[in-house]
This record gives structure tokens, C-alpha cells and sequence, in this order.
């Protein structure tokens, strides 16, 4: 007559005019007519009616399977984006604290356009890092700290380099390492993924042309439910296993600050026959030319001779093509100079001039950590860069 906690007793009977006698008895189930909620706070709930025949066991005819995709608050289903906001709101953590117009930018540009979701749920407990760190992999991009705010780089060719270190900069020579191949190399990658037709774990294997596979390494995709996206992600990783072979460390001063994360950089050293770097401390208009005078003798004798020039701030020009003056002198076309060249103002960091041969106009590299120091200096650790490294981010597995 009203909702109560039910006490019930049992006993075991035997059907009338059989000798079996069970010694335990086991209940499946009971169920009451009392009053019950037609509906929950912030919870959703559904109905399912199951027709079911004589072949399935009692067991599975009360199991079903269900692919939800949650709509994020004032967002979209599955969005990488809305994902990172959602995983923040969740913290309270403030849009303040968010490189949002950054964050919204790789949404329109990339992950918006070329169908890239995030499918996952977090059924342990994780730190909010880690979490971010997984949502922002799904998109081929990166987790990074930018002006005291959480923010996001996606990696991939970057047509300019944001600047440049020279020993200018440096407070010590450049450290070079290379890695040699071996034959213990990894020469295949194996990517797990959970597949969005199957909803089962598997596996798209990324090889270059000829390769046998002899030592593969297997890496997951979490969030990632498309068999090309997993390839692709895959292929990144073999490319770089295959074709990244240089990493950097120098030490400068503040000028590291300058940069970030996944930064595209130009690195240089002083070894002879290679990239010359020198202030730029004359500057002469001629027409539609324009001669600057470098600090230092530059060596005419290298192949293709080609320079560059970082500007004031840091950043750098293209490649250019100068043409012989003198032993200190070299002319460009005008509008190569497309900032304010400064001479001997003391208040502002003077522009350098790269100079040197076509082949070895210094080291591209990817800024991989900048670590600051108590006394003003910072460590840079950097990876080689190659555009080829992102050669089949457009295309599909075989």
C-alpha cells in the first residue's frame, strides 16, 4: 500500500508426486508494483522493448548495445574542442584561463574541415594534463603553456621559421647529436584504434614502400575511431623514427623566451664552410637594391651562396639570393628588407645576417623544451625538422 523496504520468506517445496529434492534454490529477480520517478535531474533515460525467441539464454535477452554521443553544453557531438572545454568547465577552471581564440582557430582551420574527432571516455581517474594531452593527440596536435595560458599547437609544415639562434645568441657552442641507423631500428609502425563500424580494438599497420617489418612498434590511438586518421597518425611516427636522426641543445640568454613549443627554428654554428653569422651595421639604398655591410668576412667560396636575415624582434626572412659586393658586403633586392632596419641604435637588438651555402643555411629544428634558468639563461633542447615528416597527413592506407 506504500513504498517500504519488503521482508520475504521462502521454503522449498517439492512438486507434488516427484522425488527430486533441491538442497539450495536461487532467485533471479523480483519486482513490485510501487510508485516510481518518471524522470531524473541531468540524466537521460530510455525504454528499449526486446522481443526475444527460445535460442537466446537469459542473459543475454536483458543486454543490448548502445553508441551514445554526448552533445557538449553550447557544442558540438564529439568535437575536439567542446571536449577541451567540457574537461575544464568540469575542473572550474575559467575560459580566462584558455588560449580560446587559439584553441577555436585549430577547430576552424583543421579539426572542424577535415572530420576529426574525439570518441572516448575516461572511466579512471586521470590528472587534468594527461586528459588534455590525449583530447589534443587525437587532432595531431599538442598540449603547450602560452603566455601563463592553457593552449594547443597542431604539428606540421610550417613554411617559415619563427626565428633564428645564432652564436650571437648563444652563451655556448651548439651541441649536435646524431643517431645513426641501425639495424635494430624500427621499420614499421602497428597503431591500435577502436573502430567505429566493429566497436572493436584494431589494428591499421603504417610501412613505407619495401620495408619488411622486421621490428614494429605498437602505439595506441586513443579517441581515434577512423582506420585513416589511425594511419596517419602512424605514418607521422615512422616518418620521424625513419628520418629524424639530429637533436640540438645550446644555451642562450632570454632570447630562447622569444619562442615555443613545436616552434619551427633556425640553429647555427660557427664551423667553417658552414652558415657565418654577423651583425648587420651598414645599409645602403641603390635604386631597386639594397648593399649591407656584415661584421664579418663572408666566404664567397661556398656552393649557391644564399643568406638570411633575422630582424629585430627575432623573426626571420626567407631564404634570399645575394650577389657579391665585396668580402663584407653583399646586394639584395629592396624589398627583401620589409622591416625597419635599425643601424648602431643601442636600444634595440641589432639584425643579423645569416650567410652561407645553400645546403647548409643552418639547422632547421622543432623546439621540443625551453628551460629557464634563476640567473636570466635558458636551455633548449630541439628536434630536427623536416617537412617530410608530415608527407601523408592528406592521404589514405592501402
Amino acid at each position: 500500500p506504500y513504498p517500504m523496504p519488503p521482508q520475504v520468506r521462502m521454503r522449498i517445496a517439492n512438486r507434488p508426486g516427484s522425488s527430486r529434492h533441491y538442497e539450495q534454490a536461487n532467485w533471479y529477480g523480483m519486482r513490485a508494483r510501487l510508485p516510481h520517478a518518471t524522470s531524473y535531474a541531468g540524466v537521460t533515460t530510455m525504454t528499449v522493448k526486446l522481443r526475444t525467441g527460445k535460442r537466446l539464454s537469459p542473459q543475454s535477452d536483458r543486454k543490448i548495445s548502445l553508441v551514445a554521443n554526448r552533445i557538449y553544453p553550447g557544442g558540438l557531438s564529439r568535437s575536439i574542442r567542446d571536449a577541451v572545454y567540457c574537461v575544464t568547465d568540469s575542473l572550474g577552471i575559467s575560459r580566462a584561463e584558455l588560449d580560446t581564440q587559439q584553441i577555436d582557430a585549430l577547430h576552424d582551420a583543421y579539426w572542424g574541415p577535415r572530420g576529426e574527432t574525439f570518441d572516448l571516455d575516461f572511466t579512471e581517474q586521470q590528472t587534468a594534463r594527461d586528459v588534455l594531452r590525449t583530447i589534443f593527440a587525437a587532432g595531431m596536435g599538442h598540449l603547450k603553456l602560452s603566455g601563463g595560458l592553457i593552449s594547443a599547437v597542431r604539428e606540421g609544415v610550417q613554411s617559415v621559421p619563427a626565428g633564428a639562434l645564432s652564436p650571437h645568441e648563444m652563451s655556448g657552442p651548439l651541441q649536435v647529436s646524431f643517431q645513426a641507423p641501425a639495424h635494430d631500428d624500427f621499420d614499421g609502425v602497428d597503431v591500435e584504434y577502436l573502430d567505429a563500424t566493429t566497436w572493436t580494438v584494431e589494428t591499421v599497420q603504417c610501412r613505407m614502400p619495401g620495408s619488411l617489418g622486421r621490428k614494429v612498434e605498437k602505439i595506441s590511438a586513443d579517441g581515434v575511431t577512423s582506420r585513416t586518421r589511425a594511419w596517419r597518425i602512424g605514418m607521422r611516427r615512422l616518418r620521424k623514427l625513419l628520418g629524424q636522426r639530429l637533436s640540438f641543445s645550446c644555451e642562450t640568454e632570454m632570447d630562447a623566451l622569444n619562442f615555443e613549443y613545436m616552434d619551427r627554428v633556425l640553429l647555427t654554428d660557427d664551423l667553417p664552410g658552414t652558415t657565418v653569422s654577423s651583425l648587420i651595421v651598414g645599409a645602403e639604398w641603390e635604386g631597386d637594391r639594397v648593399v649591407l655591410t656584415s661584421s664579418e668576412p663572408l666566404d664567397w667560396s661556398v656552393s649557391a651562396p644564399r643568406c638570411l636575415i633575422r630582424r629585430h624582434d627575432g623573426t626571420v626572412t626567407g631564404v634570399l639570393t645575394p650577389a657579391q659586393v665585396s668580402e663584407f658586403e653583399l646586394s639584395l633586392p629592396a624589398d627583401a628588407i620589409d622591416f625597419d632596419l635599425l643601424i648602431d641604435d643601442p636600444v634595440i637588438e641589432p639584425a643579423r645576417l645569416l650567410f652561407g651555402p645553400s645546403t647548409r643555411l643552418g639547422y632547421d629544428a622543432l623546439i621540443e623544451e625551453i628551460t629557464p634558468s634563476a640567473d636570466g639563461s635558458c636551455s633548449v633542447s630541439a628536434l630536427q625538422y623536416d617537412p617530410s615528416y608530415y608527407a601523408d597527413d592528406n592521404n589514405t592506407p592501402a
